[in-house]
């Protein structure tokens, strides 16, 4: 059963980073275009930040680690 739970973790992960990489466009240029201005540097700095946070941050500083990652969510949806 604890294998069964993983599974499902694992593949909610790899449906999570797929739908939010929907939204990112990896660019060398900040606007190369009027329409596709959208650059991924910060999105992915909050959220790689955020989920390292969560793994060495002690128990009570984990809100920081919560608080990186809903931003780097909402900077790629927006």
């Amino acid at each position: 059963m604890r294998f069964l739970f993983k599974l499902i973790g694992l593949a909610l992960l790899l449906a999570g980073i797929y739908l939010l990489g929907q939204n990112i466009y990896f660019t060398t240029n900040i606007y190369p275009y009027w329409w596709r201005g959208v650059a991924a540097d910060a999105s992915i700095l909050f959220l790689t930040s955020g989920i390292l946070m969560l793994f060495v941050l002690s128990r009570q500083d984990k809100a920081l680690g919560w608080v990186a990652l809903g931003v780097g969510i909402l900077k790629s949806l927006f």
